[in-house]
C-alpha cells in the first residue's frame, strides 16, 4: 500500500484522493517540516559546503578551468541538497525493506550507489538495518495490520504514510496494538509525537489506487522503532506519548502552515507617499507596481501612472518590451486607479 495517492515534487508533498482526484490533502510530514524550522540546518549546510570545497579542491579547480567560477559555486552550494536527497533515498529503501519483510515479499536489491555510503560521519549498512528489524520480529512476534499505509483525516484535510500498525501479543500493560514509526537516524525529533498523533487520529485508510478505503485501525499506543547497529539487538522500541495533546499540537502546526501559505513568500504592502493637497494618496509610481513591463516603461521615461494614462494604448505598444499582454495589464491597472475608463481600454 506504500504511498497511495502521494505526490512528491522535491520541495513539497501532498496526497490526492484516488477516489476523487479533486480532493487534495496536505502531507503530515510536510506540514511539520514547514512549520518547525530548524536553525541548525543552516550551520549544517555551511559545514558541508566548506568540507566539500576543501576535500574536493582539485575537482573544483578543474570545474573552474572548464566551466567557470559560477559552475564551481553551484557545485559547492548543491552539496547539502545532494546529501539530503541521498538520505531520503536511504530512508525510502529502508522502508521498502521493512514493507517487504512484513508482507513476506522478496527484498529489493540495494542500489549500487547506496553500497557503503557514508552519511553524517557513519557508514550506512543496509543489511544491519534489516537484521535489526528481523530481531524485533523474532523478539516480539508481532501481528501486523498495516504496513506503509496511506491514512487520511478527511475533516482536517491531511494525509500521510504511516510505517506500521501491529499487535504485540506479549504486552500486558498499555494495550497491545501499536502504531509505530521506524527510524534509523541518530536523532529522534520531538515532533515525532505530533506526527504519530496525526496518523493515529486519521479516519480512513486508502487501500489501493482504485479508491477502495477502510476505517482507520484504532490503536492503544504509539512508538518509535529505533533501528541502530550499536544497539545490542539492533533496535529499541520506544513508547511515545501521542494522544489528544499531541494531536492539538499538530493542529496548531497545520494552522501555522496554512497561515504561512496564505501570507505568501514575500512581504506585501502599499507604499505610502507624501499626501496630495486634499490629503489623499497619489497613484503609485510604476516602480512600485506589479507590472511585468514596468522596467521597460521606466526606461522609456514613464515613471508614474499619470504619465502612463496620458498615452493611448497605441503609445504603450510603441515602448520596446510592451506586448499585447502587457497592454492588457496596463489597462487593468489604470482602470483600478480610476485613470482609464473601461470602455476606452
Amino acid at each position: 500500500m506504500s504511498g497511495i495517492g502521494r505526490v512528491d515534487t522535491g520541495d513539497n508533498r501532498w496526497y490526492v484522493d484516488p477516489d476523487n482526484p479533486d480532493l487534495r490533502y496536505e502531507s503530515v510530514t510536510h506540514i511539520i517540516g514547514a512549520s518547525n524550522p530548524k536553525p541548525w540546518l543552516v550551520a549544517w549546510g555551511a559545514k558541508l559546503a566548506a568540507e566539500f570545497a576543501v576535500e574536493k579542491h582539485d575537482r573544483l579547480g578543474g570545474v573552474i578551468a572548464d566551466f567557470g567560477v559560477p559552475a564551481a559555486i553551484d557545485l559547492v552550494k548543491g552539496e547539502a541538497k545532494r546529501r539530503r536527497e541521498l538520505k531520503a533515498e536511504i530512508g525510502s529503501y529502508q522502508h521498502d525493506v521493512i514493507e517487504c519483510l512484513v508482507l513476506d515479499r522478496p527484498l529489493p536489491s540495494i542500489p549500487d550507489h547506496l553500497y557503503g555510503v557514508e552519511v553524517d560521519g557513519e557508514v550506512v549498512d543496509l543489511d544491519v538495518i534489516s537484521d535489526g528489524f528481523l530481531n524485533f520480529v523474532a523478539d516480539h512476534s508481532p501481528v501486523f495490520h498495516l504496513a506503509e499505509a496511506t491514512v487520511a483525516n478527511t475533516f482536517e484535510g491531511y494525509a500521510g504514510t504511516l510505517d506500521l500498525v501491529l499487535d504485540l501479543p506479549g504486552e500486558s500493560e498499555g494495550g497491545r496494538r501499536w502504531l509505530i514509526d521506524a527510524k534509523t537516524g541518530v536523532v529522534l525529533e520531538p515532533t515525532m509525537r505530533a506526527q504519530l498523533a496525526a496518523y493515529r487520529y486519521a479516519d480512513e485508510v486508502w487501500l489501493d489506487q482504485l479508491g477502495n478505503k477502510a476505517p482507520m485501525v484504532p490503536v492503544d499506543r504509539c512508538g518509535v522503532l529505533h533501528i541502530r547497529k550499536e544497539y545490542e539487538r539492533g533496535y529499541k522500541l520506544i513508547s511515545v506519548r501521542a494522544g489528544q495533546d499531541e494531536f492539538s499540537w499538530f493542529q496548531a502546526m497545520t494552522r501555522a502552515y496554512h497561515m504561512g501559505v496564505d501570507m505568501g513568500h514575500k512581504l506585501e504592502g502599499r507604499v505610502h507617499y507624501p499626501p496630495l493637497p486634499d490629503g489623499s494618496q497619489p497613484p503609485p509610481l510604476l516602480e512600485d507596481t506589479e507590472l511585468r513591463c514596468r522596467s521597460a516603461l521606466v526606461k522609456a521615461g514613464i515613471r508614474d501612472l499619470a504619465a502612463l494614462a496620458a498615452l493611448t494604448p497605441a503609445g504603450w505598444r510603441q515602448v520596446k518590451g510592451v506586448g499585447p499582454k502587457a497592454v492588457d495589464e496596463i489597462a487593468a491597472l489604470l482602470i483600478e486607479h480610476g485613470l482609464l475608463r473601461a470602455e476606452v481600454a
